[in-house]
């Protein structure tokens, strides 16, 4: 058979088992499939080499019809009340459960979908009872139950649990399962910002995009505005809320290509890579350890990186490093 006819025969013998895995199998998962009737030394010598054979499938496959799964990342933030208590001085208070007048409740929140313009926004200003939050969760619930990703700032430690406690407290089962992105959490563990609150890593970082003061309504008092019914004041966290949105949405996407461990990949069976961010990878040299070699790939748009699984180095040269130890 000739090179050239070689050549086709592998390509399709190849189509066929990424068709009854349903997606791009490995080398390891296509040698060892028992519809394989290639060796990868009859495979290398057809395309010179097992990379350029994966490339020359990649870039033959790329257009084939495969029905992309929506990936649901979903950016949040919520206001809660605050505490109702009795105390007796400013400084170094330990309130005791019974000092506790009421309890705090979700009083807003502020959602949007990533691909999409739209932010979702919900209050509890027609309330008869300020503190009834069950319609609120309602809202949040089948959002985050449709969710795939969501991202927050602080989010792990505060919207989700307080969320969880107020789900639990109002007879919620769990939303489905979801994974999270904390930008609080990647400017802690790469950066050694003044501060890292949201407002502050905005201004330093998108000042376009900085946060609401909420000027009318400066500190606490919009939220004991907000609790004695207030229009204004609504109106204002309203805003506040909303803007929050805006500006955790800019600050991810200039924190991302620095942090971040989910591979959006992972939620589609098409062949398309995406990045966190939306773009798309492009190869950009290789990335070594001692004892490997591997493509490395660049996004186009915030320049992340992530690298290939498969060690490039020949297997003479992989067994000669294994005659040396350091």
């Amino acid at each position: 058979m000739a090179a050239k006819g070689l050549a086709h025969e592998i390509f399709q013998n190849f189509l066929k088992v990424r068709r009854e895995l349903g997606r791009m199998p490995s080398r390891n998962e296509y040698l060892s499939h028992p519809d394989s009737k290639y060796e990868r030394k009859e495979i290398e010598e057809a395309f010179n080499s097992w990379t350029e054979f994966t490339m020359a499938v990649s870039r033959s496959v790329v257009d084939e019809v495969i029905e992309p799964e929506p990936l649901n990342v979903l950016f949040l933030d919520i206001e809660t009340s605050p505490l109702l208590s009795y105390v007796w001085g400013m400084w170094d208070q330990n309130v005791g459960l019974n000092q506790i007048k009421e309890d705090w409740s979700i009083l807003s929140w502020a959602a949007k979908w990533m691909g999409s313009k739209e932010i979702i926004y919900q209050d509890n200003r027609n309330s008869k009872n300020v503190e009834d939050d069950k319609s609120l969760l309602k809202g949040m619930w089948e959002l985050l139950d449709k969710a795939d990703i969501t991202i927050g700032h602080n989010i792990k430690m505060f919207d989700t649990k307080k969320l969880n406690a107020r789900f639990i407290l109002n007879g919620f089962q769990p939303p489905s399962s979801y994974r999270q992105i904390d930008t609080l959490e990647i400017a802690k563990k790469h950066f050694k910002f003044t501060s890292n609150k949201l407002e502050y890593i905005a201004s330093q970082l998108c000042p376009e995009s900085k946060k609401s003061k909420h000027e009318n309504f400066p500190g606490f008092e919009m939220w004991s505005e907000v609790l004695k019914g207030n229009k204004a004041a609504w109106d204002a966290m309203e805003k506040y809320n909303k803007q929050d949105i805006s500006t955790l949405e800019a600050v991810y996407n200039k924190l991302i290509p620095w942090g971040g461990s989910i591979n959006f990949s992972t939620y589609n069976n098409t062949l398309d890579t995406p990045c966190k961010c939306g773009g798309r990878y492009a190869a950009n040299g290789f990335s070594h350890s001692n004892t490997s070699r591997f493509q490395r790939y660049r996004c186009n748009i915030c320049g992340s990186e992530m690298r290939g699984r498969d060690n490039l180095l020949t297997k003479s040269k992989k067994k000669a490093l294994r005659h040396y130890t350091r």
